[in-house]
C-alpha cells in the first residue's frame, strides 16, 4: 500500500511539474479541457473551452505545434477532437474560431492537419454559418482560407472537400464554391499532389 501511495505522489508531483512548463494560454487551454472532459455534456464548460481554445493563428501554433514539440503538443489530437464535439451546441462559435485561426495556416501534419479537417467537417454540417462567417473575411482571407482547406495530398482520398463544394453551391452560395474549385486546382496542379 505505502508503494502504491508513493508512486501515486510521484506522478502526482511530475504532473505539477510537467503543468509548471507550459505557457499561461496553453494552461488556460488545458484546465477548460479537464474540467470539460469530466462533464462533457456542460453546456458551460463546453462555452469555456471553446472560450479558451486559440483565437488565432500564432496562440494556435504556440500551443498545439511549436517548433519545440511541447507545451499541448502531443495530445492536440484530443483538444481539436474535443473542439468539435462542442460545434454541435455551438456551431458558430467554433466555426469561427476554426476559420480564423484556419484563414492565415498552411497545411502541416498533426495539429493543424486535425484543425483543416475538423473545420471541412463542420462546416459541411453547418453550410448556412460557414458561409455567412467566410463572407465577413476579405477576398483575400477567403482565398487563403480556401487555399488551406484544399491543401490535401490526394482529393480523391478526401471526399469531405468536394462535399463542402457542392453544400455551397446548394445553399445558394456559388461564387464561394467557385474559389474553392480554384483552389483545388490549382493545388492538383503543384508538385506533389
Amino acid at each position: 500500500m505505502l508503494r502504491i501511495l508513493l508512486l501515486l505522489g510521484c506522478f502526482l508531483h511530475l504532473q505539477i511539474f510537467a503543468n509548471e512548463l507550459l505557457s499561461k494560454e496553453a494552461a488556460r487551454i488545458q484546465y477548460a479541457y479537464l474540467k470539460l472532459k469530466q462533464v462533457p455534456s456542460s453546456l458551460s464548460l463546453q462555452e469555456e473551452f471553446i472560450s479558451a481554445f486559440p483565437a488565432h493563428k500564432k496562440a494556435f501554433l504556440r500551443i498545439f505545434q511549436p517548433e519545440e514539440f511541447d507545451q499541448l503538443y502531443d495530445s492536440s489530437h484530443d483538444y481539436i477532437e474535443l473542439l468539435k464535439r462542442a460545434s454541435v451546441n455551438y456551431p458558430r462559435e467554433v466555426l469561427h474560431k476554426c476559420i480564423e485561426i484556419g484563414k492565415n495556416l498552411v497545411w502541416d501534419a498533426d495539429a493543424v492537419n486535425d484543425l483543416q479537417g475538423s473545420t471541412t467537417s463542420i462546416a459541411i454540417g453547418h453550410p448556412g454559418i460557414f458561409i455567412s462567417e467566410v463572407r465577413y473575411l476579405s477576398q483575400a482571407e477567403q482565398r487563403k482560407l480556401f487555399q488551406f482547406l484544399a491543401d490535401v495530398e490526394d482529393h480523391s482520398a478526401c471526399p469531405e472537400y468536394e462535399l463542402l463544394t457542392e453544400c455551397l453551391n446548394e445553399t445558394h452560395a456559388p461564387e464561394l464554391a467557385t474559389m474553392m474549385q480554384e483552389a483545388k486546382r490549382r493545388r492538383m496542379r503543384q508538385k506533389g499532389h
